[in-house]
């Protein structure tokens, strides 16, 4: 009907309403917040020119900490850096300002559209969403024990570990905000956690929130560091593998290559070799993620290990069989 051009006009007419939502949505995130709440912490925030430099002056007008700002000129060209907050190559400023002052007691960055949160601690290390996503789970916990927690093939172990530990209850979901939003509905899941720093609130519409998340971790920070602890002494037992950053690898055939893949991997003797959202392969002293990209044609490949130099060396290892076998 509508390629023929056959409309029918409404009974009644719509309207267009102009609405400044700003102030709503500063109200209603910070609604828990008073005057005096986080007074005496000092954060860097890095808005990479995205939309963070939207909301960061609303935070700042309520929240009694002190929020300095790189990059704070909305600018859709993004001239500071790259949008993923991370990967290396995209933290370096924030990082630099981090090590150059010794001043704050951690630091944020965002992506481009503010829907993903990175942290680092007072020394400008990055510290993996997984060990965030652990925080924010023993803070959950505290008043919803038993919780359902969501977690995905490519989220730190260590995540899993916190949530047992914790006597909550992990579950497994397929990464993607489409898939994680519905299974958090279907399995009545409190929260979730991604690998790439997206976090899923039931009670925020079964959404990811970036305020949510640096509100909890603030109140965290705030108690620990009334004990003298360091933001980095906060999250270190949170902290307990190395994992590679993921590196993507093109295929002509994103299914061949990943059976073929998984059939490279059952010869080398794994502990475990699962498939679900790709393939999870365990070694035991080191395991590791080769799942299909939804949006490329491409394999993504991530290793965890305690030790940082074995999960590279693994991972390259897997690299180099899938760029072999990339071309038909």
């Amino acid at each position: 009907r509508i390629e023929r051009g056959v409309f029918t006009d409404a009974i009644q007419p719509g309207k267009v309403t102009k609405k400044d939502v700003q102030k709503a949505w500063q109200r209603y995130i910070l609604k828990e917040v008073g005057a005096k709440t986080f007074a005496g912490l000092h954060i860097l925030a890095d808005a990479g020119s995205g939309m963070a430099a939207t909301f960061l002056p609303l935070v700042k007008e309520k929240l009694a900490a002190d929020i300095d700002v790189l990059f704070p000129e909305l600018d859709g060209t993004f001239p500071s850096r790259a949008s993923d907050p991370t990967l290396k190559k995209n933290q370096a400023q924030i990082q630099k300002q981090l090590k150059a002052t010794h001043t704050y007691d951690f630091g944020i960055s965002f992506d481009g559209d503010a829907d993903r949160i990175a942290f680092f601690d007072e020394k400008g290390i990055y510290i993996n969403s997984a060990a965030i996503g652990a925080l924010v789970a023993q803070h959950l916990l505290k008043t919803h024990p038993q919780a359902k927690l969501g977690y995905t093939v490519l989220t730190s172990r260590a995540y899993q570990e916190v949530i047992k530990e914790g006597g909550g209850k992990p579950v497994r979901m397929k990464v993607g905000h489409a898939f994680i939003k519905k299974t958090m509905r279907e399995k009545d899941v409190l929260f979730a956690c991604e690998h790439s720093g997206h976090f899923y609130y039931q009670d925020y519409f079964y959404t990811d929130s970036v305020m949510r998340t640096l509100l909890i971790v603030l109140k965290e920070y705030e108690a620990a560091k009334k004990r003298g602890l360091t933001f980095s002494q906060l999250v270190r037992p949170l902290a307990r593998y190395s994992q590679t950053e993921d590196v993507i690898i093109e295929v002509d055939d994103k299914k061949s290559a990943l059976e073929r893949t998984a059939d490279y991997l059952h010869k080398k003797v794994p502990l475990r070799l699962e498939k679900y959202d790709g393939y999870t392969v365990d070694f035991g002293d080191v395991w590791g993620v080769i799942k299909p990209s939804v949006t490329e044609f491409a394999l993504k490949v991530l290793f965890e290990s305690k030790s940082a130099r074995h999960a590279k060396n693994v991972q390259l290892e897997v690299i180099e069989h899938i760029k072999k076998i990339a071309k038909k």
